[in-house]
Parts: C-alpha cells; sequence; structure tokens
C-alpha cells in the first residue's frame, strides 16, 4: 500500500489496484470515478486497470504511477491541482471534453488513467523502475532486449530534483536524464523534491 496527499492505493498480490479516499477535493487522484454505492472512502478497483497484472505502485503528492508485468507504464492524479501545470498525458481530461456523460461510465476510465508511451532511440521500452515525488516522477526503461537503457523525468523541476540540467519550473513531457544513459538502474526514490538513483557500476558495457 502506499499514499500520497489525499489518495491511499492498494495493490493485491494478483496484480489488481484499489485506491480510497476521505478528501474528495481530487477526485483524478482516486483513477476512477466514485460512483453511488461505490464512496470514495472505501477501497474499490481502478476500473481502467481491472484486466491489467500490476507489479507495483508509487505515490507522491497528488500524482499515482503503476507498471504492469509488461512494463507499461500508468498514471493518474495531478502534476499540481492548484497550478497550471500538468503533464501532456493530461490534458484530456472529461471536464473538457463538452461531451454529455455516457450512459456506461466505464466507456471514459482513460479521462482517468494514462498510459504513458516510452520510447528509447525510437524503439518501444519497458518500464522496469518508477518513483513519484511531491509533483515529479522519474523512471528507469530498457529497449532492445536489454541492450539500451535509459531515465526519464518529468514534472516540477524548480529544486533540480529532474536531473536534466539546470532548474526548470516545470517540464510537462517524459525527458532523458542523459547522465544516465546507459546505466543499469538498480533502484530509484524520489521524495518531496528530491530524487536518488542507484546504478550498477560494475555492470557497465
Amino acid at each position: 500500500m502506499v499514499a500520497g496527499a489525499t489518495t491511499f492505493t492498494a495493490l493485491t498480490t494478483e496484480g489488481k489496484v484499489y485506491t480510497w479516499t476521505p478528501d474528495l477535493r481530487f477526485p483524478n487522484c482516486l483513477g476512477r470515478r466514485s460512483h453511488a454505492g461505490q464512496p470514495a472512502k472505501y477501497p474499490c478497483p481502478v476500473p481502467y486497470l481491472s484486466h491489467i497484472k500490476i507489479t507495483h505502485v508509487r505515490s507522491g503528492g497528488y500524482l499515482t504511477a503503476a507498471v504492469s508485468e509488461d512494463g507499461e507504464l500508468f498514471l493518474w492524479g495531478y502534476a499540481n491541482p492548484t497550478g497550471n501545470n500538468n503533464f501532456a498525458i493530461f490534458e484530456e481530461r472529461i471536464h473538457v471534453r463538452n461531451l454529455s456523460l455516457p450512459s456506461n461510465p466505464q466507456d471514459y476510465e482513460d479521462d482517468y488513467v494514462k498510459e504513458v508511451p516510452v520510447t528509447i532511440n525510437g524503439r518501444k521500452a519497458i518500464v522496469t523502475h518508477v518513483a513519484v515525488g511531491d509533483g515529479h516522477i522519474l523512471i528507469a526503461a530498457e529497449a532492445n532486449r536489454g541492450r539500451e537503457r535509459a531515465v526519464f523525468a518529468m514534472g516540477e523541476g524548480g529544486w533540480g530534483q529532474l536531473g536534466i540540467g539546470g532548474r526548470p519550473t516545470f517540464v510537462g513531457s517524459l525527458q532523458e536524464v542523459v547522465a544516465l544513459r546507459g546505466k543499469k538502474v538498480k533502484g530509484l526514490t524520489c521524495a518531496g523534491w528530491s530524487s536518488w538513483v542507484v546504478v550498477d557500476e560494475e555492470d557497465e558495457d
């Protein structure tokens, strides 16, 4: 189980994801719509992920990330719920569709959970690690059967926590941490406005 600023997320041994919150001010943090009969304060499954086996989840601030057994990355929540900055992947939300709600609410579950495409040198990559801080996220990924490796970051960067050079106020899409290109990542951790990456120096090509 992990916790963000307002939401709890639990991962079962079967790879199912449940969310709940006592605070309804930021509904997207649930990764799902709160229906009558499924109050937000009790654990309920995230419908978008119901047919996907998730291997680990991470939360920080108002953002939650999940990685599937196939190395797919999923995000939900807000990069910054009180500011103007948000991830590009979150821009298509149900409140900007100008459409009426569907008869089946699950038809629009991708308005809450977004799959984030990750590529290395134009090749589809699998995500091996993910970490979430207070408004920023780091991921490690591999492509070409592990022969190509990269670390990516996005989100709040004013304290240098993204590791991409300088202190950009906000980065809305994944940017490579060039200093870690080709490194075999053993672990990632983000907390607050800081990030840590552990690499295997003995695995250098």
